[in-house]
């Protein structure tokens, strides 16, 4: 295991980064993983659990949240590391046909007033540990 700078760990192998996680501090104690992800066409078995655990020995942690886009998952793993769902939301973002918009950028339903379509997703599910 290797570490990164500020709230960043990653495994190595072969002194080649293959694995990285993002933390990001919400108030406190409280942390957020913001991201995570593995080199291209890799599989890290227990590559998220060693680098959370990590990060657990290295800071005073009161809770830590971790949102998972549907597309991808739906976080079953996070079950067994101590995560309670806490709520799953549908997303969207805007478009004008062309270029795609952050929902932040058009709060609630402005991006009508813009001539804009909202494109829904899967949604997010919201994990926390205590």
């Amino acid at each position: 295991m290797g570490s990164g700078s500020g709230n960043s760990l990653g495994l190595y192998y072969n002194e080649e980064l293959i694995c990285c996680m993002q933390f990001r501090r919400l108030r406190d104690s409280e942390y957020d993983i913001s991201r995570f992800c593995t080199k291209l066409y890799t599989s890290v078995s227990g590559g998220f659990s060693r680098l959370l655990k990590n990060f657990y020995k290295m800071n005073d942690i009161s809770s830590m949240r971790c949102f998972i886009d549907r597309r991808y998952g739906q976080g079953s793993h996070l079950k067994e590391l101590g995560f309670e769902k806490q709520n799953c939301d549908i997303s969207f973002k805007w478009t004008n046909g062309v270029d795609i918009f952050n929902r932040m950028k058009f709060p609630g339903n402005t991006g009508y007033d813009q001539g804009l379509i909202k494109i829904w997703d899967c949604g997010q599910v919201n994990y926390t540990a205590f």
